[in-house]
Order: C-alpha cells, then sequence, then structure tokens
C-alpha cells in the first residue's frame, strides 16, 4: 500500500512539474566590484542568455542608485541559446562604499500557460572615493604662486629704481 501511495505521489509531482514553466536565465560576470573618483564614469559589461527552449524577454534595473546607474539596455528579447551584451555605466556623486544589486528578471513570452518569472540578483560592490590630486595640478598651483611672486619683486624692484632715478644695473652690481 506504501508503495502505491508513494508512486502515485510521484507521478503527481511529476505531472505538476511538467505544467509549470519558468523562464532560463544565464547572467555573467556573476558580481561586479567597481573603484571609481566621484562624479568619475566607470562602464561594465554583463552578458545575459536565454538558456530556455524558446524566446525569452528579460528586464534588468539597478535595485538602489538608479539615478547614478545607467543600464542599457534594460528590457531585451533573446531567442533560445541567443546572447545579449549590457551596459552597465556607473557615475557616482558622493564618496562612500555602497551595496546593490543588479536585477535581471525573465518571462517567458507564452501566456496562454501558468509562467513563472525567474531572475537573477547581480551584486554590485561600488567605492567611491575623492578625485586625486595630479601632478599637474600641483605644478600648476605652485607655478602660479611663483608666477604671482615674481612679478611682485619686480615691480617692486622697479619702484625703487625710479624713486632713486639710477639704472638697474648700477642699482644691482655697484656699491
Amino acid at each position: 500500500m506504501k508503495r502505491i501511495v508513494y508512486s502515485i505521489s510521484i507521478i503527481g509531482l511529476l505531472l505538476v512539474w511538467s505544467q509549470i514553466q519558468a523562464a532560463g536565465i544565464s547572467v555573467t560576470p556573476d558580481k561586479l566590484s567597481i573603484q571609481t573618483y566621484v562624479k568619475g564614469e566607470v562602464v561594465r559589461d554583463l552578458y545575459v542568455k536565454n538558456i530556455s527552449s524558446g524566446p525569452v524577454i528579460y528586464n534588468l534595473y539597478a535595485e538602489e542608485l538608479a539615478d547614478e546607474i545607467a543600464i542599457q539596455p534594460d528590457f531585451i528579447r533573446l531567442e533560445a541559446s541567443e546572447t545579449q551584451r549590457i551596459k552597465i555605466s556607473v557615475k557616482p556623486r558622493t564618496i562612500g562604499v555602497y551595496v546593490t544589486n543588479i536585477a535581471v528578471v525573465a518571462q517567458e513570452l507564452d501566456r496562454r500557460q501558468f509562467n513563472a518569472s525567474t531572475g537573477v540578483k547581480i551584486p554590485l560592490d561600488l567605492r567611491v572615493t575623492s578625485a586625486p590630486k595630479t601632478v599637474f595640478s600641483e605644478l600648476s598651483f605652485w607655478g602660479i604662486i611663483g608666477g604671482v611672486l615674481s612679478i611682485v619683486a619686480l615691480v617692486v624692484v622697479i619702484i625703487i629704481v625710479r624713486k632713486k632715478r639710477r639704472s638697474l644695473w648700477e642699482k644691482l652690481f655697484k656699491k
């Protein structure tokens, strides 16, 4: 009797299982780590592949930081075994460490049957620091300070020389 109940249960589960379908999805890489500067822009690629036997629609979105993370394209339709490259552009506005997910939700096109939506969440680790000081910015700062001080010194020397009505050569080298 137990064998009959187990057999019927297994057959019932197989029948129910065959009626429930979910779209297949594969996303690479499985996580994103980005380190950048404030107002700097970083672009990374995701590859979405349809691993089911029919066409599937995919929606992509950032769970948080949607105003700083752009996903192009964010809505795609893929045939069986087709792969699509997705550009993830990150342009942070503030310094800090942020963690969010890029969600990829798949749904079968055939709506005549019950279709469960499937999805993948790709963790995104974002580390944002202040913009680094460059050698050029340091040199230009000290160059401007040196240039201003040189002009001021030259003007002072010219004023002193004109007051005494002596030539600059006589003033500097004759005592």
